[in-house]
């Protein structure tokens, strides 16, 4: 790893720096600014994909819109395509004559509505005549005639005849349905375009409608879903994956639910598909439907229907129990999954234990649970003195009203929230300049040198205990604990709900430099056969008014995660909470011959966690010892998870103003990677453990690779008394020749 040898590298960049330098004094005199150029030449109002370079292409963003279509015999639908300049792309039809007729593609279909219980479906004219599984599939067709009007308009000419659909399936022609037409545009060096319009051909308004989700949905996980190598847009999709494609496998709402649901296998036309290894994001519940189905949303006028119109092919993806299967068609479906009904609402039944944005209501014999922390402050003993509340309602739409925990609880409701009581203290240098300086007031928690009746963590050789010890992890006081203490004897709820408690067992560290409590876990209620955690958001709150900086948010996690429950459920969607034990000063513990140590501070984590696809080598993760043994322990592995090619989209994740190097400041922790390795024996020796530099231990968590180590360790300097810092912010703050934001593509 880490060697000297960032000294000697350093010799090589220092060298032409001095003489760069010399050369300075030189060009201290500009001189005139000269007189003004010729004009230059009116740049084209247009872009000709047939002769423009593959980098002029690429730099462009393109947008396609489809302004007219109409039926008349062969459908004819005009469009415009031009770039982010607003010119007009020209030579769609020229590539078409050179033999690359998949550059455009064209689709129309129809929309029947249903009848017995069926939901309303599209139906497309356009049918693949090709022998074998996709015979009479939907499909798009190439061969009409498209018009290049040399201006980024074009009209295309279907060379399929709707009114006369006979081959290789009839499709009866129905001018007075809502029709779509689609478009595929793809290759020639631009981004893929999907436009769709629906009309009808028999003229008058769109009335009925089938709009149930909406790519941006698909799009919060998936950063761009692109199916099929170019398309890109749900309203697209669903041309060809309508119930009638493969006898329903490739139907949309099937496939869809079925893969999201890891059932197993399907065949989609000639190909088959095992979906059993598929993992949805760690918090997220399939459950949630409004995830992707959101009524209040107005380009999904239609999403609801999932809660009103269930049906086999929609229900069937999740569902492949007895009662789906023996219910031969939709018809009965609403009469017992509706208000009164025999199973109750759809919603009803899909309803989590937990609250979320896209789930937000709890069975009855659930709370939804909030946590407030008011201040925290200490007692002339350095007790910490939290101000809190807790607060509870049934429904979303209730008011919050506090829990009084000085009187028993509901029926069905026992404690379980617990406090944990964080601080910060100076960290002296290093053994070993080379893994950090000494930081006078960290930026980050450690919790250095708890010997206040915590448990330590446990180091382990494989499954063989070590005896050294690591005092990294904040004390922790059950709330239930707390609230049977003396000094609490007789604590009432205040008129605002809060109740003031000193925890008079877990004083802070007399020089701490920041100190916080948090509460975290959940109330556990009955749901009639067994009691179930219940956690509220954690929530943390520290003495002074400069908190630690915010870095990514609840929000930003709950985008792809919905609500991120971790160790059991007991930590809940809270990062800022979440730092106080993954801090810096703590590595995963565990070790054996094949899987090594690896830092266990959030950041390095959730990086190499999310960067699976793109590592040279997968990510594992030992937690205590190899051989398991409850609590979380054993070998967890990530390699098979994917952030849908998003790894290099630092914003997903990050707030603004955090995740540039020139940001990072000067205070925040270096991470151990692996602690205390001289010590055998005995307590943790936290100067002896290899730590690598703020900046250094994020890159290295995606960027492994052995290449990646040795630029890493090169760009490391050293000062006359032996301070190491690192030099990213040279070529990689914002404006430098390797701007992040740049190379990342932000």
């Amino acid at each position: 790893m880490k060697k000297e040898f960032w000294k000697r590298a350093s010799m090589f960049f220092l060298i032409p720096m001095l003489a760069f330098g010399m050369i300075l004094p030189g060009c201290s005199d500009d001189g005139d600014n000269g007189a003004p150029g010729k004009p230059g030449a009116p740049g084209s109002s247009l872009v000709d994909v047939g002769t423009s370079s593959p980098e002029t292409l690429a730099a462009l963003t393109a947008s396609a819109e489809i302004t007219d279509a109409n039926i008349a015999s062969p459908p004819v639908v005009k469009f415009k395509v031009v770039d982010n300049f607003g010119r007009g792309i020209t030579g769609l039809d020229a590539l078409r004559t050179q033999g690359d007729l998949s550059f455009t593609r064209f689709t129309i279909a129809k929309l029947v509505p249903g009848a017995n219980g069926n939901p309303d479906s599209w139906v497309s004219y356009v049918r693949d005549p090709a022998t074998g599984n996709r015979f009479g599939a939907p499909t798009t067709e190439r061969n009409g005639t498209l018009v290049d009007h040399g201006d980024g308009n074009y009209t295309y000419t279907f060379s399929t005849n709707v009114s006369n659909v006979t081959t290789p399936v009839a499709v009866s022609y129905q001018p007075a349905l809502t029709h779509r037409v689609a478009i595929q545009i793809s290759g020639a060096g631009l981004n893929n375009l999907n436009p769709t319009k629906d009309f009808v051909p028999a003229g008058g308004a769109v009335t009925n409608t089938r709009d149930i989700a909406m790519t941006s949905s698909c799009n919060e996980c998936h950063g761009e879903l692109r199916i099929h190598g170019s398309r890109v847009e749900v309203d697209y999709c669903v041309t060809c994956h309508n119930p009638d494609l493969t006898n329903g496998e490739g139907n949309m709402s099937y496939m869809v639910h079925f893969i999201h649901n890891a059932s197993g296998a399907f065949t989609a036309l000639d190909d088959a598909w095992d979906v059993s290894a598929f993992v949805m994001p760690t918090g997220f519940d399939v459950r949630n439907c409004q995830k992707c189905h959101s009524g209040n949303d107005a380009a999904t006028p239609d999403a609801n229907n999932w809660q009103f119109l269930p049906n086999k092919a929609a229900c069937e993806g999740c569902h492949t129990d007895a009662h789906s299967v023996a219910m031969t068609d939709n018809s009965g479906c609403v009469g017992c999954h509706s208000e009164g009904g025999l199973a109750g609402t759809v919603e009803m039944s899909h309803r989590t234990n937990f609250s979320t944005e896209n789930n937000p209501e709890v069975p009855a014999w659930a709370k939804i649970v909030k946590y407030e922390i008011a201040s925290v402050t200490v007692d002339g003993a350095n007790n910490p003195v939290v101000k809190f509340r807790v607060l509870t309602k049934q429904n979303s739409t209730d008011a919050f009203l506090p829990l009084d925990l000085a009187q028993p609880l509901p029926v069905g409701m026992a404690f379980g929230p617990a406090f944990r009581i964080a601080w910060s203290l100076p960290q002296a240098a290093s053994l070993n300049p080379i893994d950090g300086p000494a930081i006078a007031a960290p930026a980050d928690w450690n919790n250095h040198f708890s010997n206040l009746g915590t448990s330590p963590r446990q180091y382990f050789n494989d499954a063989v205990a070590t005896g050294t010890f690591a005092f990294d992890q904040p004390t922790t006081v059950s709330m239930s604990a707390a609230l049977a203490l003396p000094i609490n004897a007789g604590a009432a709820m205040d008129a605002d709900g809060y109740f003031t408690w000193t925890l008079n067992t877990t004083p802070f560290p007399a020089d701490a430099t920041r100190m916080g409590v948090a509460i975290e876990s959940g109330f556990t209620f009955n749901d009639g056969t067994a009691n179930v955690r219940l956690p509220g958001e954690a929530v943390i709150a520290e003495v002074g008014t400069t908190p630690r900086r915010q870095i990514v948010s609840s929000a930003k996690c709950s985008g792809c995660h919905e609500r991120l429950a971790l160790h059991g459920g007991s930590r809940h969607v809270n990062p800022n909470q979440c730092v106080i034990c993954h801090n810096a000063e703590i590595t995963n513990s565990g070790r054996d011959a094949t899987h090594g140590e690896f830092s266990n501070n959030l950041k390095d984590m959730v990086h190499a966690i999310h960067a699976g696809a793109i590592r040279s080598t997968p990510f594992d993760f030992i937690r205590a010892s190899s051989a398991g043994g409850g609590g979380g322990a054993g070998l967890h592995e990530f390699s098979h998870v994917s952030f849908f090619d998003r790894e290099a989209e630092c914003t997903v994740c990050h707030l603004d103003g955090t995740y540039m190097p020139e940001e990072v400041p000067v205070s925040a922790s270096w991470s151990t990677f692996i602690a205390a390795p001289t010590a055998a024996a005995g307590d943790w020796v936290p100067g002896a453990n290899m730590r690598y530099s703020p900046v250094y231990a994020a890159c290295f968590s995606c960027h492994d690779s052995a290449a990646a180590q040795s630029h890493f360790d090169a760009n490391m300097t050293t000062d006359r008394d032996g301070n190491v810092t690192e030099t990213c912010v040279t070529c990689h703050a914002a404006g430098r020749s390797a701007d992040v934001k740049v190379v990342h593509g932000l």
